[in-house]
């Protein structure tokens, strides 16, 4: 009698052993689900920005970005490259160089040095509209934008142009970098 309680304790204690490795397995295989869907919304997340004045919504994800989005960048590029004055050159310029991938900062970071002493020296004052075309090839991470140039040295206008900018950009963590930037010969 001593012999078969101890056998069926020991078969219970066997159907338990079993039964907390299968309750083990499923709270496992529930961790790594919830892990890898956690994991998914953090990294594949998108954020809306709704500035306070104007009637466009933003959206940016990971690596990419919707239209509104790339034309209002590519638009604070072109004012900050383009409309300056001899006193706010220096604070547009900086701005401009923190938008820059690390391997286009030096070549920009030599231009516009250059042009900064130019303006400082022959007191130039810049101003650049774009027009409405503002083209974007996301593919290969192209804008064109056209506009109207005015440069003007000591309150005289020397320059009138019509020109074209290229951006070339990437989109990483969310954040606009630039990879080139240049004007675009006619």
């Amino acid at each position: 009698m001593i012999t078969k309680i101890y056998t069926d304790d020991m078969q219970n204690l066997k159907l338990s052993l079993n039964f907390i490795k299968l309750i083990v397995l499923i709270l496992t295989i529930g961790l790594g689900v919830s892990s890898y869907y956690s994991y998914k919304a953090v990294t594949y997340q998108r954020t809306v920005i709704k500035p306070l004045v104007g009637s466009y919504d933003f959206s940016i994800s990971d690596s990419d970005a919707n239209n509104t989005y790339i034309e209002r960048m590519s638009e604070s590029i072109i004012y900050l490259s383009q409309n300056y004055t001899p006193k706010g050159v220096d604070r547009q310029f900086n701005a401009l160089i923190q938008m820059c991938t690390a391997s286009f900062k030096p070549k920009l970071e030599r231009t516009l040095y250059e042009n900064k002493k130019n303006i400082k020296k022959f007191n130039i004052v810049s101003s650049f509209i774009v027009n409405d075309d503002i083209k974007i090839n996301r593919e290969k991470g192209i804008i064109e934008i056209l506009g109207n140039s005015s440069k003007y040295m000591k309150d005289k206008e020397y320059s009138r142009d019509t020109k074209i900018f290229v951006i070339n950009y990437k989109i990483v963590n969310g954040q606009f970098l630039i990879n080139n930037f240049y004007e675009k010969k006619k």
